[in-house]
C-alpha cells in the first residue's frame, strides 16, 4: 500500500497537504510518493499554481515521480476543516489524501522544520538580503487580496483596522517591513499611507524590495520577532516557521466570511487573536 495527496492550491496549502501526507505516513510506516507536476489547477479553473519541487521542497525529491498509476485507489476526504485524525484501514488499495488539512495538529513543528531543512534555507534567504539586514527586533505585516476581492462571500477583506489594532499592541519595535503580492500593490499602498499617518514616529518598509521568490518571502518573515499574518496560509506558515524566542504573531479571528465558522485547530495557542 501507498499514500499520496492530491495537490492543490499555492505554497501555504501545498505546505498543509504535504507536511500532513509525510508526517501521517511516516508515523504509521506507509510508503508515500509526491506526483511532481510544475503547476496546479486552482478551484475556478482558470488561475495556475505554481509548485516548488526545486525550491522549498526540494529535500522531497526522491519521493517525487512524473506519474503515478494506482490500479486499486481509495480517497481519504477531509471530513471537517477542524482536526480530525486521519482513519485508514489497511488493505490492497493505494490512498490518496484529499483535502487541506488546515491545522498544526496534523504534523510536529520540529518534524518541519527538520524534514525541509528550514534553518539553512532561512539562513540562505537572511544572506541574499545582505549582511547588515537584521529582522530578529522587527515586525512583517502582510497584506492578502488578489481573488479575495471576487471571494467577498468566503473570505474576509482586511481592511486598516485590523493592522492598526495589531500594531497598537506591539511595543517592542517602531521598524515594520510589509509584504503582498506585486499586483495588490494599490490596495496595499492605500493602506500603507493610512498606517504612516497614524504611526508617525513608526518606519514602515516595502519588504518586496528584496526581490524574493514568494517562497524566500516566506521564509524571511518567519525572522521577524512579530509577525502580523493576513487571512492567508502563505503568511501563516511564517508565523509558524518562526524560532525566535519570545516571538508574536497576530491574526485576524475571522478568517472567513462566515464569522460562525470554526477555525480553533488552525491558530496556535499562543497566538495573539485581532478582531476585524
Amino acid at each position: 500500500m501507498i499514500i499520496t495527496c492530491n495537490l492543490m492550491g499555492g505554497l501555504g496549502n501545498q505546505l498543509f497537504q504535504i507536511m500532513t501526507l509525510i508526517y501521517f505516513a511516516e508515523n504509521e510506516k506507509i510508503d508515500y510518493i509526491l506526483l511532481k507536476k510544475e503547476y496546479l489547477q486552482s478551484n475556478n479553473k482558470e488561475t495556475k499554481r505554481k509548485t516548488y519541487w526545486d525550491s522549498m521542497f526540494k529535500e522531497l525529491k526522491d519521493k517525487t515521480r512524473e506519474t503515478i498509476y494506482f490500479f486499486n485507489q481509495e480517497y481519504l476526504r477531509e471530513k471537517s476543516f477542524n482536526y480530525k485524525k486521519i482513519e485508514i484501514e489497511r488493505n490492497y488499495c493505494d490512498k490518496i489524501l484529499y483535502g487541506y488539512y488546515q491545522s498544526y495538529k496534523y504534523f510536529d513543528k520540529q518534524f518541519v522544520l527538520k524534514k525541509l531543512n528550514i534553518v539553512n534555507k532561512r539562513q540562505n534567504v537572511l544572506m541574499k538580503c545582505g549582511k547588515n539586514v537584521v529582522m530578529s527586533n522587527k515586525t512583517a505585516i502582510h497584506f492578502r487580496f488578489g481573488d479575495y476581492k471576487l471571494l467577498k462571500n468566503i473570505y474576509s477583506i482586511l481592511d486598516e483596522k485590523y493592522y492598526i489594532e495589531c500594531i497598537k499592541k506591539i511595543n517592542n519595535t517602531k521598524h515594520f517591513y510589509y509584504f503582498y503580492d506585486k499586483n495588490d500593490k494599490e490596495d496595499v499602498e492605500d493602506i500603507i499611507s493610512d498606517l504612516e499617518y497614524r504611526f508617525i514616529d513608526f518606519e514602515f518598509i516595502d519588504g518586496t524590495e528584496f526581490n524574493l521568490e514568494d517562497w524566500e518571502e516566506c521564509l524571511l518573515m518567519s525572522c521577524f520577532k512579530n509577525i502580523i499574518i493576513a487571512n492567508s496560509t502563505f503568511s501563516w506558515w511564517s508565523g509558524y516557521l518562526n524560532t525566535i524566542l519570545g516571538h508574536k504573531i497576530y491574526y485576524p479571528i475571522n478568517w472567513f466570511a462566515d464569522k460562525k465558522k470554526d477555525c480553533s485547530d488552525l491558530f496556535l495557542p499562543e497566538w495573539i487573536g485581532i478582531n476585524n
